[in-house]
Parts: structure tokens; sequence; C-alpha cells
């Protein structure tokens, strides 16, 4: 009966000194995501928009800048009250930075999806998700990011970035 107990006590031990810790996250920034694009058609089709949202329920919306030289934020918008509290409810930063899904490699016409989160020193820390992610608990998370964003409002901003970058192109082809 001793030895069971030494096991147990052990085994105790062992469980809380070698449970992992996640890092301490980013007081600015909840998470960030991308939005928009394809995994098909013409290239244009393909541009998503960068989005990054913000403890103070703002978010940015960056994008390939005209020329293809890097990217540039299009936009700024609000979150309301409602869905910045249903993102963050959904999400859990602790599993999400220790969530590894699988990836999907049964298919070819698929898509991309992550949530990135962010350290204490407003970095990017952890990219989470990948190829047709194959995980609930990271597309239940996903899915509440995508779902309460303002999706209306960040078509017609993606909308209007692709319309520059296809007539800097145009302007670019020599006549």
């Amino acid at each position: 009966m001793k030895k069971i107990g030494t096991i147990l006590l052990l085994s105790a031990l062992c469980l809380t000194a070698c449970r992992k810790e996640a890092p301490a996250f980013s007081e600015k920034v909840l998470v960030s995501t991308s939005f928009g694009g394809s995994s098909w058609g013409e290239y244009y089709d393909c541009i998503s928009a960068g989005i990054v949202i913000y403890t103070d329920h703002t978010l940015t919306v960056t994008m390939p800048a005209a020329g293809h030289d890097g990217t540039e934020q299009v936009a700024e918008l609000t979150l309301t009250d409602a869905q910045y509290a249903a993102i963050e409810k959904a999400l859990d930063k602790e599993k999400l930075y220790f969530l590894d899904p699988k990836e999907d490699r049964d298919v070819c016409d698929g898509d991309s999806y992550d949530l990135t989160l962010y350290g204490a020193d407003d970095q990017p820390l952890k990219t989470c998700g990948g190829y047709m992610p194959q995980n609930e608990d990271f597309n239940d998370m996903y899915r509440a990011v995508q779902d309460n964003l303002p999706q209306d409002e960040l078509r017609a901003i993606r909308a209007a970035q692709i319309d520059k970058l296809k007539e800097a192109d145009q302007n670019d082809e020599p006549a």
C-alpha cells in the first residue's frame, strides 16, 4: 500500500512539474487572422486581407500594396461590443497555443486557415492552423473569429484594394 501511495505521489508531482505553461500573451493584441481570398481563380481572387484584432476593439486590415511592394494598412474598423465579446469568449489562448492541428493532405482544392497569437512584446508568438486543419477546438475558435468580423465592410474594403491593385498593374504594363 505504501508503494502505491508513493507511486501516486510521484506521478502527481511529475504531472505538475512536467506540465508546460503558455507564455505571457499580449495585452494589446487579441489575435490575428486572414479574411477572404480563395484557393482557386485568378491571382486577385486569391488575395486575402490580414486582420489584426486589438483588445481596444479595433481591428486593422492590411493587404498587398500597389506594385506588390510589401503590404499596407488599408483600413481600421471598430468591432461592436457584442462582436468582440463573442470572439474573446470563444478564444482560449492557452489551448490554442498548445494545439497542433493535423492538415488534410487528401484534398487539393481546400484553403488554409490560421489564427496567430501575440506575446507580451506584441509580436507574433505562434500561428496555429494550416491547410484544411482537422481539429474541432481550432475550427470552433476560427469560426467564432470569422463569424464575428464585420464581413460586409471587409468584403468592400478587400474589393476596393483589389481594384486598386488591378489598376496599378494595368498601368505598369507596357503599351
